[in-house]
């Protein structure tokens, strides 16, 4: 049924269509389409409301929809069965937007009395997404099959080769959704077939094998995704729900690497759907598994796969996300004929410093799916309607462990495998928050010890901040049928503050009277730019430790943050770092052009200058401890207590990097050392207050002189030596050898 509704300053209207197979014993048998719309225009029946939603970790969405109890109504009521199928589209501005697709689980005829006498009555159609058959299918592990009169072949042993168990957590997810779904379907259990009249399905035909793609290329001349897909083999015209749907595994990253899983228990122990069982086996502490209406690529339907392979029907290749399109005149559409029924499965999205693209070369984390791949819905702050989010403390972690099941299944596990990532200072403050995780999956490289480790950072990353997030709903004046879960939200303030937020849900509700009105869940929520967030994260993230097994102390654990190594050999700085010494033209040139940007007089860079004499002089009297170093005005130089290190060059990248992480220097008996770095050895405090990029500048020649200015600039207090200019700068480090 298409219903089509709400005319007013903000043009919107729904469309439902219900696809009925009509072939329910003791039922008259509805028309094969039923479109409903709020002004019964056609002579369909008319739409009164609609609820539809959608949430990350449900298997499927749900829908309720209500239309006026007229003789229309009565035949739908009286026609349609649990099962059949559904078509939901918004249109807001003139765009469409598919938001559903899903069955009917109930229909019910209701009569209602108002205070003032009135009767209303209605017909109410409930159901959910596509989500959910794999809620509905059952974990069998059945022996028999179509064929099981001849012993030809048995359905159990074809299930366990397909679903990929005891593999990585992406073939495990993949396999185990699909293989019992195709499995039963071939023995004649589970059949899951889509009505031929819905839009964009790809039917099974007898085509001799021909191409899909092909044909419709031949005939059409248009897009390879709107033909039906023909498989060898198949006799009758059929839509089989799998093969229409994508499962998008693209953005999973195997780190930590994992092979396959521990100790897993084959047979459930109770009635399990195929939705539990595959959750089990998805490693949800670090990976995400949802469902969604998804836009295809112009290549859908592309045909890889053949009837009797127990993947997913469409190409994942193919699957993008909506992209938002936030002016409200320009909104892209969505189309049935378009969309795909998509199962999506991958890394969690949040930021992290432990998620390496290769299993080595750590993904640096302004590159990172949450800064980088999800789409981003923008919505003026005038548009909210009401907002209810804050945060609490009953979320906040300050201990992380993470335990494979081998360490509960045996008794002689190392204690590596249990100890804590934690932050000693919180705890005192806040008491002892624990966070316990356990995986099912062992290392490909038999590394169980450095992958419990990848998992304890990469928990600790995703929640160190969990009280420092806002979440809670945000209602909308208007309709946003374009918004997808998963995804991030921006809200635009003219207060100038930026407002950011992970979409953990949406609702859409519509009625003649309102139109569509949306509100959204949301976690995660930040008050300010992404870099604001990487710079809290990368404090707090800095003052975790582990313990270093038999001697109780707590130290910095070697993070997997930082740059892929430089070759040992590379290690004489005087051959391979970047030189500025005090007095030459080249300092004196990039103090100039630094002067202009850290707002100083420029002669502050000329050595004939008092001040600009002043300013070089500092630099010249730094000294290392090593025999003749003097400052050569190396950019990124570690301060010498970085011991050894600092005169390896291979090793400055790795030291910038925990400074970048927060960790902190130190001594082999814990005592905290100096972070200074660069051409003025700036601490790591100073490194945020003036490097125009905060620590990120670490290594910039030019950041590294505009934070010296700007530091030698601000009114500075050391060992009673008050300074704002070079002059009384170097004064103080003569006196005290700091500055």
């Amino acid at each position: 049924m298409t219903v089509k509704g709400f005319q007013g300053s903000e043009t919107s209207r729904v469309e439902v269509t219900i696809y009925s197979f009509g072939d329910e014993p003791g039922l008259i048998g509805a028309p094969t389409i039923t479109e409903l719309n709020g002004a019964s225009l056609g002579g369909g029946p008319a739409l009164s409301s609609l609820n539809v939603e959608k949430t990350l970790g449900a298997p499927a969405g749900t829908f309720l929809l209500e239309v006026k109890a007229d003789a229309q109504a009565q035949q739908l009521f009286e026609g349609i069965s649990d099962d059949d199928w559904v078509d939901i589209v918004i249109t807001r501005n003139g765009a469409r937007s598919h938001v559903m697709r899903g069955q009917i689980d109930s229909i019910k005829y209701t009569t209602s009395v108002d205070g003032s006498g009135a009767t209303s009555r209605v017909v109410q159609v409930a159901g959910s997404d596509f989500g959910r058959i794999f809620a509905l299918t059952p974990i069998w592990f059945d022996i028999m099959t179509k064929d099981d009169i001849e012993l030809t072949s048995f359905a159990m042993s074809n299930i366990l080769s397909a679903t990929g168990l005891n593999r990585d957590p992406l073939t495990t997810t993949r396999g185990v959704m699909a293989g019992f779904i195709r499995e039963l379907n071939k023995s004649g259990k589970t059949k899951w077939q889509l009505p031929s009249s819905m839009p964009g399905v790809l039917s099974e035909l007898s085509a001799g094998g021909q191409d899909a793609a092909q044909l419709q290329a031949q005939n059409l001349g248009a897009d390879p995704g709107l033909a039906s897909f023909l498989a060898a083999g198949a006799s009758t015209d059929i839509a089989y729900a799998l093969r229409n749907m994508a499962f998008y595994g693209l953005d999973y990253i195997d780190h930590p690497n994992r092979s396959g899983a521990i100790a897993y228990q084959l047979f459930p122990d109770k009635n399990q759907s195929v939705w539990e069982y595959t959750m089990r086996w998805a490693d949800l502490p670090v990976c995400e598994l949802y469902t969604e209406l998804l836009a295809p690529g112009t290549t859908r339907g592309k045909a890889t796969r053949r009837s009797g392979d127990l993947g997913f029907g469409i190409d994942e290749t193919t699957i993008q996300h909506q992209v938002p399109v936030n002016d409200p005149t320009l909104e892209s559409e969505l189309l049935p004929e378009h969309s795909a029924m998509t199962v999506v499965f991958r890394d969690r999205p949040f930021p992290t410093y432990s998620r390496a693209l290769d299993g080595k070369t750590p993904e640096p984390i302004g590159e990172g799916p949450w800064f980088k791949q999800l789409q981003t819905y923008e919505i003026s702050d005038q548009h909210v309607v009401a907002k209810a989010v804050g945060r609490t403390g009953h979320v906040r972690k300050n201990a992380f462990y993470a335990t494979p099941k081998l360490f509960h299944e045996r008794a002689d596990a190392h204690f590596s495998l249990q100890q804590p990532l934690w932050r000693p200072d919180d705890i005192l403050r806040h008491g002892f928050r624990r966070m316990d995780v356990t995986f099912d999956y062992t290392s490909a490289a038999l590394d169980i010890f450095d992958m419990t480790r990848v998992y304890r950072q990469r928990i600790r990353d995703f929640h160190c901040m969990d009280h420092l997030f806002l979440s809670g709903r945000i209602a909308l004046g208007h309709g946003r049928p374009d918004i997808r879960v998963g995804q991030k939200l921006k809200i635009l303030s003219t207060s100038g503050v930026e407002e950011q937020y992970y979409i953990e849900s949406w609702r859409h509700v519509w009625n003649l009277q309102q139109g569509v009105r949306t509100d959204i869940g949301v976690s995660r929520g930040w008050l300010g730019t992404d870099e604001t967030l990487i710079e809290a994260m990368n404090e707090i993230v800095g003052l975790y430790h582990t313990i270093e097994v038999g001697t109780g102390l707590d130290v910095p654990p070697p993070e997997l943050n930082g740059p892929a190594a430089v070759d040992p050999s590379a290690d004489r700085p005087e051959d391979h770092a970047e030189a500025y010494p005090p007095f030459s033209p080249q300092l004196i040139a990039l103090f100039r052009a630094a002067a202009v940007e850290a707002g100083v007089p420029t002669t502050w860079a000329d050595p004939a200058d008092p001040e600009g004499n002043a300013l070089h002089s500092i630099m010249a009297g730094v000294r290392g401890k090593f025999p003749g170093e003097n400052n050569r005005g190396w950019v990124g130089w570690p301060n010498y207590t970085y011991g050894a290190r600092a005169r390896k060059f291979s090793q400055w990248a790795v030291i910038w990097s925990e400074i970048r992480a927060g960790q902190l220097n130190r001594s082999s008996s814990g005592e905290v050392l100096s972070t200074a770095t660069g051409l003025g050895q700036l601490l790591v405090a100073n490194v945020r207050s003036f490097y125009p990029s905060g620590v990120a500048g670490i290594g910039v020649a030019r950041e590294e002189a505009v934070g010296m200015l700007k530091y030698i600039k601000s009114t500075q207090l050391k060992s009673g030596h008050r300074f704002t200019t070079p002059i009384g700068a170097y004064a103080c480090k003569l006196a005290t050898g700091v500055y």
